[in-house]
């Protein structure tokens, strides 16, 4: 693990902000108001709670569908996405890809069929998956992305190689669930061949594990207990949070007024206790000038 020379420095508590921008999934009965409503809702908090310009978006992508198809009965998607992805783009915040790291095999709507295990051992369709995804992003959204978090935080093996040689230089697929410990500075440059190792060369892909997901319900406690403390480390720590667009409404499409207060009290929590909210591309270089202060030791972070 990383060890710290402690220089009697003000507090460096960094956060990281980002949206899984996403069709609605699950118990939502609507397909599309979590991009139309969901998303204008959350630039209204972040506004409120200063941090616009420091928010990144990730914008899905699988083999079967691609981006601009994410929800194929969706026109709304394919018609004014691009205002969406302009909009972000004006305020000043990132734009990343959120891919799902699978193998779509065949099927239809109704039965498809998916190969979970192929990431983990064939580089080649990661680095594919991967390119593919960029360049499709790229077309939608004028940029390269910034950064990269993988659906349901399937890490797959050589994810870190295929985002280097795409130009790619952070992500956020590893996951800090409850259960597991965090360790300032919860940060470090990714092996080629996990996500989850430490590269010994000690560059390349910064990997930020996610923090937990800002929802609501008896995790929200505990969310909000473990920040606090979180917000208490002597050492420079990067805390990655993450949410979903359509978390901002009901499952009937409607605002979800109490959602929104809590990731509301939550931004204003971390800011309280003397976070600082920064873009990807800030924690890439802050980690950068931080590094040389650390002591170095091989052991491979908890998972």
């Amino acid at each position: 693990m990383y060890k710290f020379k402690h220089s009697g420095s003000s507090k460096q508590i960094y956060v990281i902000i980002s949206v899984d921008t996403e069709h609605d999934i699950g118990i939502y009965r609507t397909k599309t108001a979590g991009w139309s409503k969901g998303i204008p809702l959350l630039f209204d908090v972040f506004n409120v709670s200063g941090i616009k310009g420091k928010v990144c978006w990730l914008i899905e992508y699988d083999l079967k569908n691609g981006i601009v198809a994410a929800n194929p009965d969706s026109e709304y998607f394919v018609n004014e996405f691009p205002a969406l992805i302009q909009e972000i783009k004006n305020r000043g915040d990132e734009l990343g890809l959120h891919p799902t790291m699978y193998d779509w095999l065949g099927g239809n709507n109704n039965s498809d069929t998916w190969d979970y295990k192929r990431s983990y051992n064939d580089p080649e369709f990661v680095y594919k998956l991967i390119t593919s995804g960029v360049d499709e992003f790229q077309k939608v959204c004028g940029v390269r992305p910034v950064g990269c978090r993988t659906g349901a935080f399937h890490y797959t093996t050589h994810l870190a190689t295929a985002l280097e040689k795409n130009n790619i230089l952070i992500d956020s697929s590893v996951l800090r669930r409850l259960r597991h410990r965090v360790t300032a500075p919860n940060a470090y440059y990714a092996a080629g061949d996990d996500i989850r190792n430490k590269s010994n060369v000690g560059n390349g892909i910064l990997e930020i594990p996610t923090t937990g997901c800002i929802g609501k319900g008896w995790k929200s406690f505990y969310l909000r207990l473990r920040s606090r403390l979180l917000c208490k480390s002597r050492d420079p720590i990067f805390l990655s949070f993450y949410m979903h667009n359509w978390q901002a409404l009901t499952t009937d499409g409607e605002v979800d007024k109490q959602y929104l207060k809590f990731l509301s009290s939550f931004l204003g929590l971390l800011n309280n206790h003397g976070a600082t909210f920064i873009s990807w591309k800030q924690a890439y270089d802050i980690f950068a000038n931080i590094k040389d202060k650390l002591y170095y030791s091989t052991e491979i972070p908890s998972t």
